[in-house]
């Protein structure tokens, strides 16, 4: 018996049989890509209705494109699953279900802080503590916001430089938000003359401050006097003024303290400079230095 001719009929066998396997099998696969194509032309007729739907209500628009896309990932998911089962490959699905899960439990631990910058991030916009164009300060870090993604919160900063803060630092920090009353209190200390009558040093400082046009008018301007100082009587002026950019606090002191400088000089109320008193005695005694 030649063992080529063997050979030859085993090969040939095989031959026939793949193919009669894979005619037998043409029609599954033909129906699986069809399905396939099905799902994936319902999904992205999904993704539509569902933007068109929830751009109807109050959510902000990252939220509505995570809504659309996860229905749309979701429906091609399910497409590929019952493509493969009528394939008959179920054990496949079983495999790759379970190797899904064991890929994301390590992509969860390697990538936490994006997860934790993902999820901060929509606490943020669901909960919206600020918006965009707020005047803010988070992380020591004072700017108008930008943007608010899903990962970082973008501020300029009154200098002029934009500022990526991670979401997580955001979410877990104190964040101080001027924009949402509209207003701020501006602080400027002073100082008068110890023979300074401070009553009427009181007077003219408050009629000073009330006259400035940038003042809100419902908000009292308080003065109170603190310390006595090494050469003055030290007190603070407490005004409120409209918040809207960065730039209005330190606008608001400068013209404040140029006011009540002018003011103070035409009333001969005097902001004394630090001076130090020094007194000698007619006759010292020094120590016996034998």
């Amino acid at each position: 018996m030649n063992p080529g001719s063997d050979i030859g009929l085993l090969l040939s066998t095989k031959l026939v049989s793949w193919w009669e396997g894979l005619q037998a099998l043409i029609p599954l696969i033909l129906a699986g890509l069809l399905i396939i194509v099905v799902f994936y032309g319902l999904a992205r007729l999904a993704k539509m209705i569902v933007r068109k739907s929830v751009s109807r209500t109050e959510l902000p628009v990252p939220i509505q494109q995570i809504i659309a896309g996860t229905t749309s990932v979701a429906i091609t998911a399910f497409g590929l699953i019952v493509a493969l089962s009528v394939l008959g490959l179920q054990k496949a699905i079983t495999t790759a279900l379970a190797g899904a899960g064991v890929i994301g439990l390590a992509l969860g631990f390697a990538f936490q802080d994006v997860a934790a910058n993902f999820i901060s991030g929509l606490f943020l916009i669901m909960r919206k503590p600020f918006a965009t164009g707020d005047i803010i300060t988070v992380n020591d870090q004072l700017g108008s916001v930008v943007a608010i993604n899903l990962r970082v919160t973008k501020i300029k900063t009154p200098d002029g430089q934009m500022v990526y803060i991670p979401n997580k630092d955001v979410f877990q920090n104190n964040v101080i938000n001027y924009s949402e009353l509209g207003i701020r209190r501006v602080d400027i200390g002073c100082g008068v003359a110890y023979d300074t009558d401070l009553e009427q040093a009181q007077t003219v400082a408050r009629k000073t401050i009330k006259d400035l046009s940038f003042v809100v008018e419902d908000r009292p301007v308080q003065i109170f006097f603190a310390e006595f100082g090494g050469s003055s009587i030290d007190f603070s002026i407490r005004f409120w003024i409209d918040f809207a950019t960065p730039g209005d606090y330190p606008k608001a002191q400068d013209k404040a303290i140029r006011a009540i400088k002018n003011a103070f000089s035409n009333a001969d109320i005097d902001i004394p400079f630090p001076i130090r008193t020094l007194e000698f005695a007619e006759n010292p005694k020094w120590p016996d230095q034998s």
